[in-house]
C-alpha cells in the first residue's frame, strides 16, 4: 500500500498546484466542482430538481470551500450530514499538458462516475445537471469536457479507451470518491485484498488506439491553427512507431523507486525525459525549449519574488543539466523578437510534417477512417508553410510577437525593384529584410498582419525610385487599417471537404503608383462635361483606371493580394475576380489614388462589380458580361467554372447584336458604358434558358424590334411600313416554323413609363404570301433558293444581280416591305433563333436595297 499513499500524495499535490497556477475565479470554480454534485441546492449552479442524484461517496468539503460557495451566491448554506447511498462513487478531473503551466483557454475533462442501481430517468436528469454546469463554467471561460460513466460500464472495458486511462494516470485527480488501484502496488497486493475504496480503471498498454489518433490530430490542429506548441508533437510520433513507453509506466516506475519531487513527476518532464534516448540532439534540443517556454520563468531576469518559486527552481534546475548558456537563455526570453518567434515557428515545421505524414501511414496501414481529419491537417499546413504565391502568409496570433509602437522600415532600392520590411534602418546594398516582395500592398499587408504594423507604429518610407513617400504609404496603411485587415488567422473551424474557401470581402486599390495620361490638360479634363464615364473619359475616351490591385479576405481567415493589373487593369480584374466563384454578400470597396477623381473612379469601379456580382449570382454556370473600357468593347464570358474575355468590334454596339458560338445557354449583361439609356438592361431582364423574348419599340416612322433567343443571344431588327400587331403575328408565324422548340413570349415597350408590357398572341385564320427561303449555311457567302408566288431561283447570297433578277421578274416594288414568311439551313446543323431572323433581316433588307 506504500505505492498507493505516494499516489494520493501525488493526487493532493497536483490539486494543490492547479489551484496556485489557475486565475482565481477559475480556482474558486474548480474547488467547488464536487459541491456541485454532492448538494441539490438551487443556490448552486447546475441545480434541476430535488429528485437529481446527488451525494460523492468520500466527499467531505472543507470550510473554505464552502465560504468559496458563498462567493458563488450569498444564499447558500449547507451542514455536513451522512447519507445512506451515494449515487454518485467518484468525480475526477483531468487536466491536459501537465502542471507547469495553465493555459490562456483552459479545458478540462470531469468524469463524473455514478452508481449501477440508477433508473433512466435519474440518468437524465443528471446529464441535465451535467449540461447546465458545463454551460455556466463556459460563461466564466472555464470549458469542461463532462462524461458520465456507469460502474458497470468501467468493470466491462466499455466506458474508456486505452488513451484516456493512459491521460487519467498521467494528469488525473480524484477529485472525490473511489481511488484508482492502478495506484495499488500490484506486487504486495491481490486483486482479493484491494481496498473496498477503490476501483479498477484499467491497464493502460496499447494505447495506440482511435482516441490516440484523435488526440495527434488536436495537438498538431492547435498547432497549425493557433500556435500552440506542445512537447506531444515530438512525444506522440515516438509514441505511434513503438520505440518508447508510455509516461504512465515511467510514473508508477518513478513512484515505485521513491523519487521526489512534484514536477520531476510531471507528465511533460516525463516525456522529455522518455525523448532523451530516442530522439537526436536537434530534436531533443527544441522540445527542450518547448517546456521552457511553457513555464514562462524568464530565468535571465531577476526577480525579488517570484509566483511560483517552486516552479522557478525546478525549471533552473533543468537548465542546469542541460548546460544551456546565458545568452541562449536571454535569447529565448527575448519574445519580442519577430525573426527569433518566426524562426521557433519554422523549426518545427519538419516535425510537424513528419509526423502528419506518419499519422496517415499508420491509419492507412490499420484502416482507421481519419482520412478527413488528415486531410484538413496537410490543408492547414499548406496553407501555414506552403503559402500560395499571392497569399498573405502570417504567424498564429499567439506566436506574433507584441510590436505596438515600435519602428518599422520601408525601402525600395534603385537596383531592386522589391520592397523590403525591416524593424532596423537597412544600409543601401541591403538584400534582404524581415520580408520582401516586389507589391507594396503585399507587403504593408503581411506587416499589418503580422503584428509589425499599427496605427501607433512610427513608419519610415525610403523609395529611391522617388514615386512614393512616408506620408503616401501612410494614407495607404491607414485605409488598410480602417478596412480592418489587421488582426486575421486562420479561421478555427474545419475546412475542406465540408467547407469551400470563399471570399468574404474584396478591397480595391486603384492607380496605387501611377495616373492616367492627361491628354488633355487637368482644367480641359474637368471641364470635359458630357463624356465624364471614367471609364471612357472625355472626348478621348480615356480610361481613368491605368492600375488596379486587390486584397481579397477568403471565409478560412486568409488574406490573398492579387498582382498589379496593367495591360487591361479593369478586365484582368475582373476575370480573376470571377475565378473564385463569389457570393452576392461579398463586401467590396475601392480605394483610389488619383487626386480630384478619387471618388469618382471608386464609386464607378465598385457599381460594376457590383453589377457583375449581381449578374453572377444569377447565372452562375454560363454568363456573359459587356463592358466598354477606353471607348473598346469587351465581352467577359464564363461556363463551367472558366472565365476569360474577348474584345469585340465596334460594330457589334453600333448594331447592338450580341451572339456567341457555344451551343447552352449564357445570360448576357451589358454595362452602362455599352447601354446608356439602360433599354437592354430592362428587355434583358426577360431573358431564360429555353424561351424566345421579343420586344417591340415604337419609334416615329418604324418599329425596333429586339430578340433574345433560347441561347441568351440578342439581335435588333428595324422594320418599317407595319403595324406593331400584324408585325407579331408575322414573326409568331415565322418563329413557329423554326426547329427550336422554345416558348415565345412578345413584349411591347411602355414608352412613358419604361416598363414591358407582356402581350398574348391569339391564333388568326389570315396568312401572308409564302416567302420561302433555303440557304446552304449561315454565311453571306451562301447558296440561296428562294420560293415566291410559286416560283424558285436559285443563286448566291453575294451576288447582287441575282436579287434584282429576282426583283425585275417578279415586277416586286422595292418601296413596299418584303417579308419572308419562312427560312431553312440545308447544313443539318441546329441554329440560334437569332441566326434566322438576322438573315431574315439581310435578305429583306437586300431586297429594298436592290
Amino acid at each position: 500500500m506504500k505505492a498507493l499513499r505516494l499516489f494520493q500524495a501525488l493526487n493532493r499535490e497536483r490539486l494543490h498546484h492547479l489551484f496556485a497556477l489557475a486565475p482565481s475565479q477559475h480556482a474558486l470554480i474548480l474547488d467547488c466542482l464536487p459541491l456541485f454534485f454532492h448538494l441539490n441546492t438551487p443556490t448552486l449552479p447546475g441545480y434541476i430538481d430535488d429528485k437529481t442524484p446527488a451525494g460523492l461517496l468520500d466527499y467531505h468539503p472543507s470550510t473554505q470551500t464552502l465560504d468559496k460557495a458563498k462567493q458563488l451566491d450569498r444564499r447558500f448554506s449547507s451542514r455536513n450530514r451522512a447519507l445512506r447511498r451515494y449515487p454518485l462513487r467518484g468525480l475526477y478531473l483531468l487536466k491536459p499538458h501537465g502542471y507547469i503551466s495553465y493555459a490562456d483557454q483552459a479545458e478540462f475533462s470531469l468524469w463524473l462516475l455514478y452508481s449501477d442501481q440508477l433508473t433512466n430517468e435519474q440518468i437524465d436528469s443528471l446529464k441535465q445537471k451535467s449540461s447546465a454546469i458545463q454551460q455556466w463554467a463556459r460563461e466564466h471561460q472555464l470549458i469542461l469536457d463532462i462524461r458520465l460513466i456507469a460502474e458497470q460500464h468501467l468493470h466491462d472495458s466499455s466506458a474508456l479507451s486505452n488513451f484516456d486511462r493512459e491521460s487519467f494516470y498521467c494528469n488525473g485527480i480524484v477529485m472525490a470518491g473511489y481511488q484508482p488501484s492502478w495506484w495499488q502496488d500490484d506486487t504486495s497486493t491481490t486483486s482479493n485484498q484491494r481496498s473496498i475504496d477503490s476501483i479498477d480503471f484499467g491497464d493502460s498498454q496499447a494505447i495506440i488506439d482511435t482516441d490516440f489518433i484523435n488526440a495527434s490530430c488536436h495537438h498538431l490542429r492547435q498547432f497549425l491553427l493557433n500556435g500552440i506548441v506542445s512537447i506531444e508533437l515530438f512525444y506522440f510520433p515516438f509514441l505511434l512507431q513503438g520505440t518508447i513507453k508510455p509516461v504512465s509506466f515511467m510514473l508508477k516506475q518513478a513512484i515505485s523507486d521513491e523519487q521526489q519531487g512534484f514536477l520531476a513527476l510531471d507528465s511533460d518532464y516525463l516525456m522529455l525525459k522518455a525523448l532523451e534516448p530516442a530522439s537526436t540532439t536537434v530534436t531533443l534540443n527544441l522540445a527542450r525549449e518547448i517546456y521552457y517556454r511553457s513555464a514562462g520563468e524568464r530565468l535571465s531576469q531577476q526577480v525579488r519574488q517570484s509566483r511560483h518559486p517552486w516552479r522557478r527552481a525546478f525549471v533552473q534546475h533543468c537548465i542546469n543539466q542541460w548546460q544551456w548558456s546565458e545568452m541562449r537563455i536571454k535569447q529565448l526570453d527575448s519574445k519580442d523578437s519577430f525573426q527569433a518567434e518566426r524562426n521557433f515557428y519554422n523549426a518545427i515545421r519538419p516535425h510537424c510534417l513528419a509526423f502528419i505524414n506518419a499519422l496517415q501511414a499508420y491509419c492507412k496501414q490499420e484502416s482507421t477512417l481519419t482520412t478527413s481529419a488528415i486531410s484538413e491537417l496537410k490543408q492547414l499546413y499548406a496553407y501555414r508553410f506552403q503559402p500560395a504565391l499571392n497569399q498573405i502568409s502570417v504567424l498564429p496570433k499567439a506566436v506574433r510577437p507584441n510590436s505596438i509602437g515600435e519602428p518599422l522600415y520601408l525601402y525600395r532600392f534603385q537596383d531592386r525593384s522589391d520592397w523590403l520590411v525591416s524593424k532596423q534602418a537597412l544600409m543601401v546594398n541591403a538584400t534582404q529584410g524581415l520580408f520582401q516582395h516586389h507589391q507594396l500592398l503585399h507587403v504593408l499587408a503581411w506587416a499589418i498582419n503580422n503584428g509589425l504594423l499599427g496605427p501607433s507604429n512610427h513608419l519610415s518610407v525610403t523609395d529611391q525610385h522617388q514615386k512614393l513617400t512616408t506620408h503616401d504609404v501612410t494614407e495607404i496603411v491607414h485605409d488598410l487599417l480602417s478596412a480592418g485587415i489587421d488582426n486575421a488567422d486562420l479561421t478555427p473551424y474545419p475546412m475542406g471537404m465540408a467547407h469551400k474557401e470563399e471570399l468574404v470581402r474584396s478591397l480595391l486599390f486603384i492607380n496605387l503608383e501611377q495616373q492616367p495620361s492627361n491628354k488633355l490638360t487637368q482644367q480641359g479634363l474637368q471641364l470635359s462635361s458630357k463624356q465624364n464615364d471614367p471609364l471612357n473619359y472625355s472626348s478621348f475616351n480615356e480610361s481613368l483606371i491605368v492600375t488596379i490591385e486587390s486584397l481579397h479576405y477568403s471565409s478560412y481567415g486568409i488574406w490573398y493580394c492579387d498582382d498589379t493589373y496593367l495591360e487591361q487593369p479593369v478586365m484582368d480584374f475582373l476575370t480573376a475576380f470571377l475565378l473564385w466563384q463569389p457570393k452576392q454578400s461579398l463586401q467590396i470597396k475601392a480605394h483610389c489614388f488619383t487626386p480630384i477623381f478619387a471618388d469618382k473612379i471608386s464609386h464607378r469601379l465598385e457599381v460594376v462589380v457590383q453589377e457583375l456580382l449581381s449578374h453572377y449570382q444569377q447565372f452562375p454556370s454560363h454568363g456573359r458580361f459587356i463592358i466598354s473600357i477606353a471607348g473598346k468593347p469587351y465581352q467577359l464570358q464564363w461556363h463551367d467554372g472558366q472565365v476569360d474575355y474577348i474584345p469585340l468590334m465596334q460594330e457589334v454596339i453600333s448594331q447592338q447584336i450580341f451572339t456567341h458560338v457555344e451551343p447552352f445557354f449564357s445570360a448576357l449583361a451589358i454595362d452602362r458604358s455599352v447601354d446608356k439609356d439602360g433599354l437592354l438592361a430592362l428587355i434583358l431582364q426577360q431573358q431564360r434558358a429555353h424561351q424566345i423574348c421579343i420586344t417591340l419599340v415604337a419609334k416615329a416612322d418604324h418599329i425596333v424590334c429586339f430578340c433574345i433567343d433560347e441561347k441568351g443571344n440578342v439581335c435588333m431588327l428595324t422594320v418599317s411600313k407595319m403595324q406593331a400587331s400584324r408585325l407579331i403575328q408575322h414573326l409568331k408565324s415565322f418563329l413557329a416554323e423554326l426547329p427550336s422548340q422554345s416558348r415565345t413570349r412578345f413584349f411591347i415597350l411602355k414608352a412613358t413609363s419604361r416598363e414591358l408590357m407582356p402581350v398574348t398572341v391569339h391564333n388568326v385564320n389570315q396568312s401572308e404570301p409564302p416567302f420561302q427561303v433555303m440557304l446552304s449555311h449561315p454565311s453571306k457567302q451562301a447558296s440561296l433558293s428562294i420560293g415566291i408566288n410559286g416560283q424558285t431561283f436559285s443563286g448566291s447570297l453575294a451576288d447582287t444581280d441575282f436579287l434584282l433578277q429576282i426583283q425585275r421578274s417578279l415586277q416586286i416594288d422595292t418601296a413596299m416591305p418584303v417579308h419572308i414568311t419562312k427560312l431553312q439551313f440545308e447544313d443539318g446543323n441546329h441554329h440560334p433563333t437569332t441566326t434566322y431572323l438576322m438573315y431574315k433581316q439581310l435578305i429583306e433588307q437586300r431586297f429594298r436595297q436592290d
